[in-house]
């Protein structure tokens, strides 16, 4: 499965039958945006696929900073670190939004701390 940006569509189309693994192509925004539709389709109750930790799971694209621009690979194993992360220094739990306004002044605090030890 393959999501794209609205203003790639064009690219994705003329490279599609070079794309053998990709199932289904997504578009995300624009007028003919796909992703809402698609996550109101899912099924919360679906098994998920089972997948080793090391096995790619979302491929980025660089900036190009100090070089061109290149595809970077997360593995799950990446994911699944940054979460822990994530949950080790937000304040996550039930009732309060992801985000919310209380994660955050804990968020600016960390960063003060940080440069100030």
């Amino acid at each position: 499965m393959l999501f794209v940006g609205a203003e790639f569509t064009d690219v994705i189309a003329s490279i599609r039958d070079h794309l053998g693994t990709v199932t289904k192509v997504i578009v995300v925004g624009g007028d003919d945006d796909e992703f809402e539709a698609f996550l109101a389709s899912g099924d919360p109750t679906h098994p998920l696929p089972d997948v080793a930790p090391d096995t790619t799971a979302l491929l980025l694209y660089s900036s190009g900073t100090t070089g061109r621009p290149k595809g970077v690979q997360l593995t799950h194993r990446n994911l699944v670190a940054h979460a822990e992360a994530m949950l080790a220094i937000l304040p996550f739990r039930p009732g309060l939004p992801a985000g919310g306004d209380a994660a955050v002044p804990r968020r600016r605090n960390l960063l003060r701390d940080h440069r100030n030890p």
